[in-house]
């Protein structure tokens, strides 16, 4: 008779009446059933077990580029800002400048009215 719905295993008997069973897909014989589902279970663990640590060891490894591909974005756009906050600054003290020399000549464009 087969015995669980696991395994195909195949209960036979000795001559003496002693069962024994057999895995015909497997070639496998053994005296102790419950012993060799438990294996069975034990090993059908460790290879989901593993397949799930390679599932996720390729997310680390995705999630890795992932993070390192926003880095170098971070850093591009860390070096625009600061190219935008340069020119900003080299605006302000050109306009300030500009400030500075019309004044000087408003100043001077009234000075040159008092002299007339």
């Amino acid at each position: 008779k087969t015995c669980g719905k696991m395994s195909a295993w195949v209960e036979h008997h000795t001559a003496e009446g002693r069962s024994f069973f057999h895995q015909p897909s497997l070639q496998r014989t053994v005296w102790d059933l419950a012993a060799a589902q438990l294996e069975e279970r034990r090993t059908a663990l460790q290879a989901q077990q593993e397949k799930s640590r390679q599932l996720l060891q390729a997310e680390v490894a995705q999630l890795q580029r992932e993070l390192g591909a926003l880095t170098e974005r971070r850093q591009d756009l860390q070096n625009k800002i600061k190219g935008v906050n340069r020119k900003i600054a080299e605006a302000e003290e050109s306009n300030s400048a500009a400030v500075a020399a019309a004044a000087a000549a408003a100043g001077e464009a009234e000075e040159n009215d008092f002299v007339d």
